[in-house]
């Protein structure tokens, strides 16, 4: 692990082993900064599902276990800090208007590309929808498409208005 990385090791107590690598797993190529291996691990009331490719070390060839430390970090930090890139290159701004690009978001015009990152925009969250908690338990395999997603929050009425509060996740129990 790279230093600086931070790591925390997980245990797993169920009994039963890692899913094989997927056939479709590639190495990266040497000297990338992408990790050799990553392994999902998704329990629901029903059962625990298991996804691995890829290799703990590069050059090695055994796969990825829940015990092994991984390091922490986020898609949500990742797709910011792209947006971030592209203000910087000046192919949109921050002040921009959501509905610039999805005209069909409610109140769209009122809501900035900075309202999204700072978590201001005030749209209902999807994954408080009762709903999709259960579809997910039920079936947590399916894959959902972005307007999927977009329209369980877009059914909902906002939580507060554009720039007017924080999304604090204290609602679910989540921070």
């Amino acid at each position: 692990m790279p230093p600086g990385s931070t790591a925390l090791a997980l245990a797993d107590p169920s009994p039963s082993p890692a899913a094989a690598p997927s056939a479709g797993a590639s190495a990266p190529t040497p000297g990338s900064s992408a990790p050799p291996g990553a392994m999902v691990l998704l329990r629901t009331p029903q059962r625990t599902h298991r996804a691995v490719a890829g290799t703990v070390e590069r050059g090695k060839a055994e796969p990825p276990d829940a015990r092994d430390p991984f390091r922490i970090a986020s898609d949500t930090t990742t797709t910011a800090a792209l947006i971030m890139l592209l203000a910087q290159d000046g192919k949109l701004r921050l002040s921009d208007p959501v509905s610039k690009d999805g005209a069909d978001v409610p109140n769209g015009a009122n809501i900035t590309v900075a309202d999204l990152l700072r978590m201001r925009s005030g749209r209902y969250n999807h994954t408080d929808a009762p709903e999709l908690a259960a579809a997910l338990d039920a079936d947590p395999g399916k894959a959902y498409t972005p307007r999927e997603v977009l329209d369980i929050t877009f059914r909902r009425p906002p939580n507060f208005a554009p720039d007017a509060d924080h999304e604090s996740r204290s609602s679910s129990g989540r921070t």
